[in-house]
């Protein structure tokens, strides 16, 4: 339950038959994924998508839940903001019902962990945040640079944005986010004060103050 967020999508409704479900409520706008079907994001969209983002992956850890599924196709742009949604895969510690999510968008240690059929992994928040990392890449490269996620190194894909010319603020966030070994990536509220000076704080403390009247 997000009530009190302003970036996470609260479910409505979930039962355990025939199997375990979620309802979310229907929200009207696109997920990152097909508002970039057009070309990258603008750079004020990209930035407020990290900052979005970055509050979601926040709240969500705050509450000892690792997402698992970090990806365009689970952000949606809603109104003046962008939600992240579908937590039917994450992970509790002493509540796993295993690990998984969708490859291109996993961490290193989540793919290792499933390669290895672990019963008992060591996956924390980092791993959302390495996802977040590929997601924020992947919404600054065009059509024909996206393909690379699925086989180039990081270091590879950080190289492409330099030499197309993306700001070295962009490039130095990302770069934060997409460290091999998990105890080297910031954490959301860490990067958070990195994104700070590109968006607009009044209206984001607005839609704060929001979720917080709602809830």
């Amino acid at each position: 339950n997000f009530t009190r967020s302003a970036y996470v999508v609260t479910a409505i409704e979930y039962g355990m038959h025939p199997w375990p479900w979620i309802a979310y409520p229907l929200l009207t706008g696109g997920t990152v994924d097909s508002l970039a079907e057009n070309g990258p994001l603008t750079k004020d969209q990209w930035w407020n998508l990290a900052h979005d983002l970055l509050s979601a992956l926040m709240d969500i850890h705050n509450q000892g839940i690792v997402h698992l599924d970090i990806k365009p196709d689970n952000i949606m742009s809603f109104e003046d903001r962008y939600l992240v949604l579908d937590l039917g895969i994450s992970f509790t510690r002493g509540y796993e019902l295993g690990i998984g999510g969708t490859r291109p968008f996993m961490s290193p240690e989540v793919k290792n962990a499933i390669d290895a059929e672990e019963r008992n992994p060591e996956i924390g928040p980092a791993a959302d945040i390495f996802s977040a990392g590929l997601t924020l890449l992947w919404a600054t490269l065009k059509d024909r640079h996206r393909p690379l996620i699925l086989q180039a190194s990081i270091g590879e894909l950080l190289s492409v944005l330099e030499e197309a010319g993306y700001d070295k603020e962009r490039v130095a966030l990302i770069s934060k986010m997409l460290s091999d070994n998990p105890k080297s990536r910031s954490t959301a509220h860490e990067l958070l004060f990195q994104v700070a000076p590109y968006i607009d704080i009044d209206l984001k403390i607005d839609q704060i103050e929001e979720a917080n009247r709602r809830s």
